[in-house]
């Protein structure tokens, strides 16, 4: 008996359509990785190893452009070629020195009258292969930053050209209290390496906060780095964030006065921005798979019980000493083993298209969670085709039954947030599980701004899932082992 049973379990597993199942998971999987760097709006820009902070300074006298060209690290990359362009010209051009910076005269003077605007400008970055740009926007000279520590009496404009591969993003106007003069601050964070640029001599005091209810705009910051600034010298400084930071506080001060001039909270993502973006859309995708997937797992578990017992193929394995319990559940299991291996592949294939696309790994706690809610999800569709199957020998009767159980349970999940009197419904679905893991994740990301209608216990989840996996297999079993074959 033991070696019929195996037979028919390698069998079940080797079957057209459980191979087809797999490889159409593959695809699948796939599919996902593409639609979510579509849907994120991630391009290029997004991820090349390279990046360009700088200000353009204006007056009536000279114009310049001074920066620093890095790479994702925050590590200052030499020997970058930089041009200046203006109407498709190149007006000049250099080369970034040891320390990643540069200083480029545009050749010549830009209007400070406000009647008058500045001209389109283009600056180009290139360095082993890549490039990037920035292009200006023509502007009057009175609405540029101008100097807190000198007075406005020149125009800049910040240019800024990044990956999103940062920790923390600061481009921050200055305005004095009770005054019209106002200045500006960049400040980029990519890996423990914070970018600095100012066209003004300041301090900057940086707080770390877990909650930013902690911080007090009138007390000192309890933890922070102190970092002094030259203008128009880039700045890059080690900051190492310490564990469990969700916000970074930013005063600044102008030298030797013990006032700061402004205050910027940021937000601080403890991977990177692009990061945050690929992590927050991911179940996105999932969830419209999950959608196409029943069906899949329903045909799979028709294809090899229901039918063959309506065709009469099980007869010839009852003929030999196997009773009908165990080539029953024989089947079921090698259907539950096929969806399983399918929902791993089909994350992990997801996964590993983003990280060829974008570079950015999804964890791996993220792919175990999904792949479970995904395997919980059809289990519950194979359960209930067998139940179907147990149920009748009638082929088509037998198909119906999990598909239009499929439909009601879709739009009872559909319209449970409609009934907030009825909390249980969110239950009644075979997705339960699986939407309990998307949300954990998005109130991981957003734990401050995110919060579902109905929020979903992890026990009840839990419960629903296996009582959807094991309640139909027993009623199937229980029916089938009654009925004559």
């Amino acid at each position: 008996m033991a070696s019929t049973l195996l037979y028919d379990f390698k069998r079940s597993l080797l079957k057209p359509v459980a191979l087809i199942t797999l490889a159409f998971f593959v695809i699948a999987g796939i599919g996902v990785g593409l639609y979510l760097h579509h849907i994120s709006g991630i391009g290029p820009s997004d991820y090349e190893n390279l990046n360009l902070l700088a200000l353009c300074y204006h007056s009536v006298k000279n114009s310049f452009i001074t920066g620093i060209v890095f790479n994702n690290q925050g590590e200052p990359l030499p020997d970058a070629k930089v041009l200046v362009m203006h109407d498709g010209e190149v007006v000049n051009s250099t080369v970034t020195n040891n320390q990643g910076t540069f200083n480029i005269d545009i050749g010549y003077p830009l209007p400070l009258n406000t009647s008058e605007s500045t001209p389109n400008i283009v600056v180009e970055v290139e360095y082993n292969g890549l490039t990037r740009f920035w292009s200006s926007v023509p502007q009057y000279s009175g609405t540029g930053y101008g100097a807190l520590s000198s007075g406005v009496n020149y125009g800049v404009i910040p240019i800024i050209s990044s990956s999103e591969l940062w920790k923390l993003n600061v481009n921050l106007p200055l305005i004095f209290s009770k005054s019209s003069e106002s200045g500006i601050a960049i400040l980029q964070e990519f890996g423990d390496n914070l970018i600095i640029l100012s066209p003004d001599n300041l301090t900057l005091e940086l707080g770390f906060f877990h909650n930013i209810s902690q911080f007090n705009v009138n007390s000192p910051l309890p933890i922070k780095k102190v970092v002094n600034v030259s203008a128009f010298k880039p700045e890059i400084v080690s900051l190492n964030i310490p564990n469990g930071t969700n916000y970074v506080v930013v005063e600044y001060y102008l030298p030797g006065s013990p006032t700061s001039i402004d205050t910027y909270i940021s937000a601080v993502y403890p991977h990177t921005d692009l990061w945050y973006n690929v992590l927050y859309n991911y179940p996105n995708p999932l969830v419209f798979y999950s959608l196409l997937f029943p069906f899949i797992a329903i045909y799979l578990a028709y294809s090899m019980f229901a039918d063959p017992r309506s065709n009469g193929t099980l007869e010839f394995l009852l003929a030999r000493p196997v009773t009908k319990g165990i080539l029953y559940f024989n089947r079921f299991m090698a259907n539950l083993l096929t969806v399983l291996v399918s929902s791993i592949i089909f994350n992990a294939v997801a996964a590993l298209v983003i990280l060829l696309i974008t570079g950015i790994l999804i964890p791996s706690y993220t792919i175990i969670m999904e792949t479970l809610g995904t395997f919980s999800n059809l289990s519950a569709y194979v359960s209930l085709t067998y139940m179907s199957g147990g149920l009748t020998r009638q082929s088509k009767l037998a198909l119906a039954i999990p598909i239009s159980l499929y439909l009601v349970l879709l739009a009872i999940v559909f319209s449970a947030s409609s009934f907030p009197s009825m909390p249980w419904l969110v239950y009644v679905s075979p997705l339960v599980l699986e939407n309990y893991i998307n949300d954990q994740i998005l109130i991981t990301l957003q734990p401050q701004i995110l919060t579902p209608v109905q929020p979903l216990s992890l026990l009840g989840s839990v419960v629903s899932a296996a009582l959807w996996v094991t309640v139909p297999a027993i009623i199937g079993y229980v029916a089938f082992k009654k009925e004559d074959i």
